[in-house]
């Protein structure tokens, strides 16, 4: 066990942990953007367009929406759809229109019903675009969603917020802090490299401290999303929909494409796609086991041999620590504890990704681990008990 202090260094590592995140993202992405996994996307982004004008939602929603990157793009459904034919349709927009078509087949009667048929299919404890810690069932949009984040920039409220959020999100921006440095929505350091990286989901809404995605980023060095994804049921729905329909077969790897489409555009942070994906079952994720990102259901496609290449590869990486941060007062981290090789097993224990670690952060008093705290989990991981109450 390695025990870092030094402020500047606890800061450049943590920076270069999520840099690593992020281009593994990319690198994912990329990979959706060629040969037979580029095909068979744009072969459902294709039946999906000759679906969508059917549909009652479709014109309120792609008027809505023409600020999205592949509706301003492509302007018309008809471009899009020959786009799609022909198979030049990037993963970047065709994770844009996946998130349209989720909202239209929430603005249309029938294929609602079969969507919430569908979930409730899988556990209960998962609902689209609810929070994760509110297991009551809720239904339409806006300020009556119990969530934990807040749209920035407007009065717009997702549940209460505390007065000292409050004041965070006031002025919304970068807010310069150096020629280097940004302090992004106040609530992590960013070099200003990473501006570039944030997308559509990160630019409109800002977690709050009590958020149980935000607590997990913060203590494990990740990169601040915008809470858990929704966006990656709508995904999951799409899948199901269209996945099959030219072959009677979807290749499992394609339960990857939400880091692809929403990761790597910078909506939301890896983790907060990864939960729901373990949530429904279908990866078994570790934290910075980036392997364990591949779905459970076996694939033997070249596309899926070349992810998990990917994934070992920046599981590998030099800049992936295991680590967990602990902080002395508020957002800013005071030192991390780093696992190494001898501790890997309890490491894997305490960063597994699934309900029991979301319930944990939850429960705790403070938004921000100390280390008292945080020595007193670690005692708990190695006597086989990660998950008593910290």
């Amino acid at each position: 066990m390695k025990k870092v202090f030094d402020g500047q260094k606890v800061k450049e590592v943590i920076r270069m942990k999520k840099q690593n995140e992020f281009d593994l993202a990319v690198d994912i992405r990329n990979r959706f953007d060629k040969g037979e996994l580029k095909r068979e996307l744009n072969n459902m982004v294709w039946m999906s367009t000759i679906v969508a004008p059917n549909l009652p939602g479709f014109e309120k929603v792609w008027k809505k929406n023409g600020w999205i990157g592949v509706i301003s793009h492509y302007k018309h459904i008809d471009k899009l759809e020959e786009a799609a034919y022909r198979g030049n349709v990037k993963a970047e927009y065709c994770g844009d229109w996946i998130r349209v078509f989720g909202e239209i087949a929430e603005e249309s009667p029938n294929l609602n019903l079969e969507k919430e048929m569908f979930q409730r299919h899988y556990d209960k404890f998962w609902d689209k675009k609810k929070s994760v810690n509110d297991h009551m069932p809720m239904s339409g949009k806006g300020p009556a969603f119990p969530g934990n984040r807040v749209r920035l920039g407007t009065s717009h409220k997702l549940g209460d917020i505390s007065g000292e959020m409050q004041a965070k999100i006031k002025k919304f921006g970068a807010i310069q802090q150096s020629s280097r440095e940004v302090r992004f929505r106040n609530l992590e350091i960013r070099a200003i490299s990473e501006m570039s990286q944030i997308g559509g989901g990160m630019k409109v809404w800002s977690p709050q401290e009590r958020d149980i995605c935000y607590r997990i980023e913060v203590a494990f060095g990740l990169r601040v999303g915008a809470t858990i994804s929704g966006t990656t049921t709508d995904t999951l729905f799409f899948l199901k929909y269209f996945g099959s329909w030219l072959n009677g077969y979807m290749d499992p790897i394609f339960y990857m494409l939400p880091f692809a489409t929403i990761a790597a555009a910078g909506h939301h942070s890896l983790i907060e796609v990864a939960l729901p994906l373990s949530l429904w079952g279908l990866i078994d994720y570790t934290i910075g086991n980036y392997t364990s990102l591949i779905p459970k259901m076996k694939s033997s496609s070249v596309g899926s041999h070349a992810i998990k290449e990917i994934l070992r590869k920046y599981e590998q990486n030099e800049n992936n620590r295991r680590i967990l941060v602990y902080f002395l007062q508020s957002e800013v981290p005071a030192g991390y504890w780093e696992f190494e090789s001898s501790d890997q097993g309890v490491f894997n224990t305490m960063a597994k990704a699934d309900k029991q670690l979301m319930s944990q952060f939850s429960a705790m008093p403070k938004p921000y681990m100390d280390e008292l705290t945080l020595s007193k989990w670690y005692r708990n991981a190695r006597q086989g008990n990660p998950r008593l109450k910290l």
